[in-house]
């Protein structure tokens, strides 16, 4: 694998040179960033899936409430079927399906629907989406997910997250060869870059981390259970590091069955659904991550008839840092 990598590092250096370029011509303002009067933060990072943006949006949507702001999130609503600008959440409800808005913005309305002062987009263009956000709710800040890479739009706050439990192979190169979006001297840039380490043992010399909390797991009814440990379970999984899922499930020492893994954003069937049953018994319980559940229980009979549950996962973060930043925006 690693070979056929290293066929197309000749791409990367192509690659390379039209980011450098790019690069270039916002730096020195040839080619220019919209302002908004609303304060705009992105939530990205400099290498392709599997950083832990979602859970990060939703942990800063969430503080932003808590301080009595209204927020607005926006998404790209990768995969989504909808090629049209798509609102999610209104303030009152979730206004769309899983398939308008893509799995990564769905599991964020899912997570937040109701609340009054919380509106979400999905849309390819995120300079419209911005502006139909403000015209319709005014929110007090926008949120981008996956946004670092979009310098049409002037942030007041980019927010960078760095995976160090990422293969360091991949994160040597630029694409095709590699994982990497720019090089890492773009993490300059950045306002706040945090390292998200996950349940992996952390560099005691560095403050700006995140790390994640083990909520329960969830049934299709949102009612929390207890880990059992007396079961053996089936993982599910269809995200960017589907290993590291596996291993947070087996550092809570739960039997592992099997494990069936799928690309990013992958689609479920009813071959798929079919598959599953045919390895249910007893003694065995379907366990999967959240976004991958919002897929999975489009299947009703099947999240309802059978014992299938998601992970919750939710972000640790130093709230001083967060504080200080958003006081230093004038964002709270």
């Amino acid at each position: 694998m690693n070979i056929l990598r290293l066929l197309l590092v000749p791409f990367s250096f192509l690659y390379f040179i039209i980011v450098y370029v790019r690069n270039f011509l916002f730096n020195y303002d040839i080619l220019k960033s919209v302002g908004y009067t609303t304060p705009v933060i992105s939530v990205g990072n400099i290498t392709v899936g599997g950083t832990g943006k979602t859970p990060l949006v939703i942990y800063l949507t969430e503080y932003l409430l808590s301080k009595g702001k209204s927020v607005g999130v926006i998404s790209r609503g990768y995969k989504s079927k909808s090629g049209n600008l798509v609102v999610a959440h209104n303030g009152k409800c979730i206004t769309s399906d899983l398939h308008s808005t893509g799995d990564e913005l769905f599991m964020i309305v899912n997570r937040l629907s109701g609340n009054s002062k919380f509106f979400a987009i999905a849309y390819h263009d995120r300079g419209m989406a911005i502006k139909e956000m403000i015209e319709r709710f005014s929110p007090d800040a926008i949120i981008l997910d996956d946004a670092f890479q979009n310098r049409k739009i002037r942030k007041i706050l980019d927010i960078v997250i760095e995976d160090k439990e990422s293969n360091s192979f991949l994160n040597s190169f630029l694409l095709p060869a590699g994982n990497l979006r720019e090089t890492r001297s773009a993490l300059n840039r950045a306002d706040l870059v945090l390292y998200n380490y996950k349940f992996a043992a952390k560099d005691s010399s560095i403050e700006n981390f995140i790390e994640y909390s083990i909520s329960g797991l969830y049934d299709y009814n949102e009612n929390k259970l207890e880990i059992p440990k007396e079961k053996n379970v089936v993982l599910i999984s269809g995200i960017a590091n589907n290993s590291s899922f596996h291993n947070i499930v087996a550092n809570l020492n739960i039997p592992i069955e099997k494990t069936i893994q799928y690309s990013d954003h992958y689609d479920y069937t009813l071959n798929d659904i079919n598959k599953f049953i045919s390895l249910h018994t007893n003694n065995v319980i379907f366990l999967t991550t959240e976004k991958d559940f919002i897929k999975i229980r489009e299947f009703r009979e099947f999240v309802s008839n059978y014992p299938v549950y998601y992970l919750r996962i939710d972000v640790i973060l130093k709230n001083s840092i967060l504080d200080n930043l958003l006081i230093k925006k004038n964002i709270v």
